[in-house]
C-alpha cells in the first residue's frame, strides 16, 4: 500500500513541545531557512528519501509532494538528526533537563 492522502493537501508536519510547566503541545514545523531553488531542493530531498529505504510506491509518493512539503520534511529530518547527534554536553546536563521538565 502506498501513501494515500484523504485531501488534496498533504498533512501538516508537527512536532511535540514541552513547555516549562510540563505541558505537551503540538507545533507546526516552520522551516527557519529559505527554501532553495527547485533543482537543489529535489537533489537534497532525493538523498533524504534514499536514506529512508522506502518501497517504490512510497518513494514515488514522497517525490510527488509539493515543494513546500518536501522542504518541511527535509528541515524536520535534519532537525531530528542534529538533535540526535549533539552529544557535546555531559550526561548530567541531559539528566538536569529531564528533571526540570518533569517538575
Amino acid at each position: 500500500p502506498g501513501v494515500v492522502f484523504q485531501n488534496a493537501e498533504p498533512p501538516e508536519i508537527t512536532y511535540c513541545v514541552v513547555d516549562q510547566a510540563g505541558t505537551l503541545s503540538l507545533q507546526a514545523l516552520t522551516p527557519t531557512q529559505p527554501m532553495p531553488a527547485e533543482d537543489e531542493l529535489n537533489v537534497k530531498f532525493l538523498e533524504l528519501v534514499d536514506e529512508l529505504d522506502l518501497t517504490a510506491p512510497n518513494k514515488a509518493a514522497m517525490l510527488s509532494l509539493p515543494s513546500e512539503k518536501k522542504w518541511q520534511i527535509y528541515c524536520s529530518r535534519k532537525k531530528d538528526q542534529e538533535g540526535v547527534t549533539d552529544l557535546s554536553h555531559l550526561p548530567e546536563h541531559y539528566i538536569e533537563r529531564v528533571q526540570a521538565l518533569a517538575m
